[in-house]
């Protein structure tokens, strides 16, 4: 009965995530870069810096340049953080934690895989797809696969290939594309036998006994 019941909770769930997932994504990452795409082909640039605005060259160093990059940083990636926020607490309200472990929890090559896989759809920056690595973490998913996917957001993203394509040259974003492979895929490889040897309790030394108790003498006594 129990197992009845829980079904269509768990396909809630599922729908909710993906709701939130396509919903999130299509406003805040694949539409705009969508819309970028033509004006990178076009003007082969993809619009003023956030670190000079409209200016030739970037402010000198100072507190006030410091705090007036963060704000315009802050103001551009919000949206993006708190879809991170959200998608990384629907992965560990809605999604079975059992589906995570079973898809991304194994400590060999193949979650590493499907965690870089994985992350191509986010194209989100390290910062904003942190909450969601933290959610497959908290549902058992392998280190490897985690930094994979994290990883992945930023160095595979497709929307930043096509882009640097436009702009800098097709040999700069196959290169990228390359190093990106190595690191995202190389590093999740790497991390996971490393975690599994940190897993292995160390053998305590025994504690060392002495086969023969010391005996106690009792102490002579002198005669006057």
């Amino acid at each position: 009965m129990q197992s009845t019941l829980r079904q269509p909770r768990v396909a809630l769930g599922w729908i909710v995530f993906l709701l939130i997932a396509v919903v999130g994504l299509f406003y805040v990452k694949w539409f705009p870069y969508y819309n970028r795409a033509f004006v990178a082909a076009s003007q082969h640039s993809i619009g003023k810096s956030i670190l000079m605005g409209t200016a030739s060259n970037a402010p000198a160093a100072s507190w006030q340049a410091a705090i007036d990059y963060a704000l315009a940083y802050g103001k551009a990636i919000w949206q993006a953080m708190v879809l991170g926020l959200l998608l990384g607490s629907a992965v560990q309200a809605l999604i079975p934690p059992q589906w995570v472990a079973r898809a991304l929890g194994r400590t060999d090559f193949s979650s590493v895989v499907k965690g870089g896989l994985m992350s191509l759809p986010g194209m989100m920056c390290t910062c904003c797809a942190a909450p969601v690595v933290a959610g497959l973490r908290a549902r058992q998913a392998a280190p490897g696969a985690a930094i994979a996917f994290w990883l992945g957001n930023t160095a595979l993203n497709p929307a930043t290939l096509i882009f640097m394509g436009f702009v800098l040259g097709w040999q700069w974003m196959g290169l990228r594309l390359a190093l990106g492979l190595v690191m995202v895929f190389g590093l999740g490889y790497l991390v996971n036998p490393a975690w599994s040897r940190r897993r292995k309790p160390r053998r305590r030394a025994k504690p060392w006994h002495n086969s023969s108790p010391p005996t106690t003498r009792a102490p002579r006594s002198h005669a006057g």
